[in-house]
């Protein structure tokens, strides 16, 4: 990223912030909120927030490798008196976040005359391919109150992109499924009946290139749940629960069994135990990101007074670096209560994508490693401190060759020569000799005050001049 580009990142987001003055002199200390997260080897820049979407949105899913994410937006219109469940359509669009582009890859539509409603139901991604499988889900009221379940599975392809619907080797029409994404392997395929919602012990496993596995049925009579991997990852462990009743007592007998099957082969052996050595999914911990998502409620007041509650979202540095001011940076002061299906940190830490009041935004993230960063800050103090010097020498020039008077209100008495807080947010008045110019012996060797920056301080001196002081090393 070159220079240009990096000031104007820092530059677009200040103006994102203009609202949140009262947040912002919480945080830190009297200036707003950075814009910037530093690690121990990286920094990370929050760019201009750009609309991705305009109404209501469902769910955002970001693919495991990160740059794309799989976004549902529900489109029927709000309920009435006379309609209370009101018929529509769903879509289906796919966000890239290093082209900054949004595309529409498919759309479901209800179906008023037919009493029918379509919904976007789960998607998930191959942990390793830019694929995702989607499931589709119609429901048809009949009479009596009756219902007619069916589904369709969709493979998105992201690079393409387009969505190529599967034939799917189960039988039963009226089928729901769950898919367990597992690293290196395919998908993991059940389905249950919609009449009884027990399941049937039947799984499949289902490849990127959307080819299905031969339906493999596990156990005998209890209900089955995939559970973990072997050890090796070449088997995918199940957990059966059999409930017997007994005979006068209101609680069932349980018994617990185990099983494997051969990702390849799909062939089922029975366990005596549960393996000890197995790795559960929920033990499957994603990938350790140097930066998180949080969010914490808080609530601010306006330049005018009037005060609100907020939803604000941070990016907080995991292991941070150095430098206090930038452990933790302000996305975004408002945001949506549904949190975790809709405010996500990309993978590949590209941006932020996060809704409020029906809207889905994005926040680009530009990262830098640590010299870059340090280099590139120490050009933006030096260039803030000679706005500083110069707003100084123009004060005095007004004032009968005296610089202020009070330390304490230096800030406000130099903004009308500069008029941007940001780059007075940072300057430190240190100078507690004569204001009247003339009487400084040495202008050019007498320090007003400086702006800190990672790897030192610009200093600015009684003439105007300013010179970069490097933090001494031990």
């Amino acid at each position: 990223m070159n220079r240009r580009h990096f000031f104007l990142t820092l530059g677009l987001g200040a103006t994102a912030l203009a609202a949140t003055a009262t947040l912002a002199r919480k945080q830190s200390s009297g200036s707003r909120p950075p814009r910037i997260v530093t690690t121990k080897t990286n920094a990370y820049l929050i760019g201009k927030i750009e609309p991705v979407l305009t109404g209501k949105i469902r769910e955002v899913k970001p693919a495991p490798g990160g740059r794309y994410a799989l976004i549902t937006q529900d489109l029927r219109p709000e309920p009435t008196d006379d309609v209370k469940d009101p018929f529509g359509e769903e879509q289906l669009w796919l966000y890239d976040a290093l082209r900054r582009t949004t595309k529409l890859l498919h759309r479901v539509q209800d179906n008023a005359v037919t009493q029918t409603r379509h919904t976007i139901q789960e998607i998930a991604w191959f942990p390793e391919a830019k694929k995702a499988v989607l499931q589709e889900m119609s429901v048809r009221m009949l009479p009596e109150g009756k219902m007619e379940l069916s589904l369709n599975l969709g493979l998105v392809d992201v690079e393409r992109p387009t969505v190529r619907w599967l034939a799917s080797p189960f039988k039963q029409a009226n089928s729901i499924f769950l898919a367990q994404s597992i690293p290196g392997t395919p998908l993991l395929i059940f389905h249950e009946l919609s009449a009884t919602y027990e399941p049937t012990r039947q799984f499949c496993f289902l490849s990127p290139e959307g080819n299905f596995s031969s339906v493999i049925i596990v156990g005998e009579k209890g209900s089955m749940v995939p559970t973990g991997l072997s050890a090796d990852g070449k088997d995918v462990v199940f957990y059966e629960l059999i409930r017997t009743p007994r005979e006068g007592e209101t609680k069932p007998q349980r018994e617990e069994r185990w099983h494997s099957v051969r990702l390849g082969s799909t062939q089922v052996t029975p366990l005596k135990e549960k393996p000890g050595d197995m790795i559960a999914f929920n033990k499957l911990a994603p990938k350790v990101l140097p930066i998180t998502l949080h969010r914490s409620a808080a609530k601010l007041t306006s330049d005018s007074g009037r005060n609100a509650s907020t939803n604000p979202i941070w990016l907080e540095a995991t292991e941070p670096g150095l430098e206090k001011k930038f452990t933790r940076a302000l996305v975004t002061a408002n945001s949506d209560d549904s949190f975790s299906r809709r405010s996500q940190l990309l993978p590949d830490l590209s941006a932020v994508l996060y809704t409020f009041d029906d809207a889905l935004y994005a926040a680009p993230i530009v990262s830098l490693d640590r010299l870059s960063f340090e280099k590139m800050m120490k050009e933006l103090a030096m260039r803030n401190s000679k706005q500083v010097g110069l707003g100084l020498m123009m004060y005095a020039q007004d004032y009968d060759e005296n610089l202020p008077h009070d330390p304490a209100s230096v800030k406000e008495a130099i903004f009308p020569y500069i008029k941007n807080n940001d780059i007075l947010a940072d300057f430190v008045y240190t100078y507690s000799g004569p204001t009247n110019q003339s009487k400084i012996e040495k202008p050019s060797e007498t320090a007003l005050g400086y702006i800190p920056s990672p790897g030192g301080r610009a200093v600015i001196f009684a003439d105007g001049h300013v010179k970069w002081e490097p933090t001494p090393t031990k």
